[in-house]
């Protein structure tokens, strides 16, 4: 949401370099009544900027329930910059289904800022209707569960994969029985009133950002990018090469330097204090670049995972058995080599195998040594 809200700086990327602006694009995967609801309160964060653009005729937000050319037609009238948010990514990807509604290529326009057009016949031979919207700054927030991932992004091959970055979580938490604890009024723990105070500081700093007569460039500094460099490297290698990733995963990581820098920019401007004179370039603290480093370690692995996740092609894996019932030794034969069980799950589930029969397959390969296990919810094939 504040990657949304932070006008007015960008960051330098790639051979030739190319601007990039903050924006981010995020799924977070996660099964039922895991509390990731939660982030409907991103809205909050937003809402007084939502006012002061309504007054212009804009919005700060757009949803993702609209055809194509309302989707267009949206972000052109907010010169551009929009951010999406929905709890039920199945919302987007159900509205995508029909050819008229589906503003998928803008998305992966977006993430590059690359200059967006269309034009449509007007009825009655009134002329065209022409859309320009250059330099697109669209921010991104959809969680779903795991049955929820592939009719968004259908397969490895899909742009979106690579644009997106996904936290994934597979572990269901205990019930809480503190959910029952009559509160007689509210605290300040309240999470309304956190997200609310949050958003005076956003309001405020999108107001100063806003007035700023030129862009401002973030950097990591010589020693930080050289640090950078070895480390996406070495996952890039480990991945690919021992590690036998699909060869997909290549556009995903090299796109994932691009989303480090970003969430890096963004710890450098909510650091700034407002008012305050500003440099070009912004150079990153060594604080923040040690948070970046343990985020790009641990994103790497989310990507990997959603990466396994997703079936190779658009094409489903198994067409001719998705009506039928699966043997557990015909289940096995659709897994990859090394799966976790949440993948285990979401291949199940493309193939209308319930989640129980899934877990009962598991554990009959595992009785007849077919599959062990590499740790926590990991397995591979003997």
């Amino acid at each position: 949401a504040i990657s949304s809200a932070t006008p007015h700086v960008r960051l330098l990327h790639g051979k030739p370099q190319h601007t990039y602006y903050p924006n981010l694009m995020t799924l977070v995967i996660a099964p039922p009544a895991s509390g990731k609801g939660i982030m409907n309160l991103s809205r909050r964060l937003l809402a007084d900027i939502h006012v002061t653009l309504s007054c212009c005729g804009q919005l700060a937000t757009i949803p993702a329930n609209c055809s194509s050319a309302a989707f267009c037609e949206l972000l052109a009238n907010n010169c551009g910059r929009a951010f999406m948010m929905e709890t039920e990514m199945d919302v987007l990807s159900g509205t995508w289904k029909n050819d008229y509604s589906n503003y998928s290529y803008i998305f992966r326009q977006t993430f590059e800022h690359e200059t967006i057009t269309r034009a449509r016949k007007l009825p009655g031979g009134k002329g065209i209707d022409y859309i320009e919207i250059p330099n697109p700054q669209l921010s991104v927030l959809l969680s779903g569960t795991f049955s929820q991932l592939q009719p968004l992004i259908v397969s490895r091959e899909n742009g979106l994969t690579s644009r997106f970055i996904p936290y994934i979580i597979d572990e269901i938490a205990p019930f809480d029985p503190e959910v029952f604890a009559d509160a007689t009024h509210e605290t300040t723990n309240n999470a309304v009133t956190i997200y609310d105070r949050l958003a005076r500081d956003v309001y405020a700093r999108w107001q100063w950002l806003s007035a700023l007569d030129s862009d401002v460039t973030w950097a990591l500094t010589d020693e930080q990018s050289d640090y950078m460099a070895a480390l996406f490297s070495d996952g890039y290698q480990l991945l690919l090469g021992e590690f036998r990733m699909p060869v997909e995963l290549d556009a995903t990581v090299k796109r994932l330097a691009v989303t480090i820098k970003r969430i890096g920019l963004l710890l450098t401007v909510l650091r700034l204090e407002i008012g305050s004179p500003l440099s070009s370039p912004l150079f990153c603290s060594d604080t923040d670049f040690n948070t970046l480093c343990i985020l790009a370690e641990k994103l790497i692995r989310h990507v990997s995972r959603m990466m396994l996740l997703l079936p190779e092609s658009d094409t489903p894996l198994h067409p001719q058995l998705a009506s039928t019932p699966l043997a557990a030794e015909q289940f096995l034969s659709i897994l990859p080599a090394h799966f976790t069980t949440a993948q285990a799950i979401s291949i199940g589930c493309s193939n209308q195998i319930a989640e129980r029969t899934v877990a009962r397959y598991l554990s009959q390969l595992k009785k007849n040594e077919r599959i062990i296990s590499m740790g926590h919810g990991r397995y591979s094939k003997v």
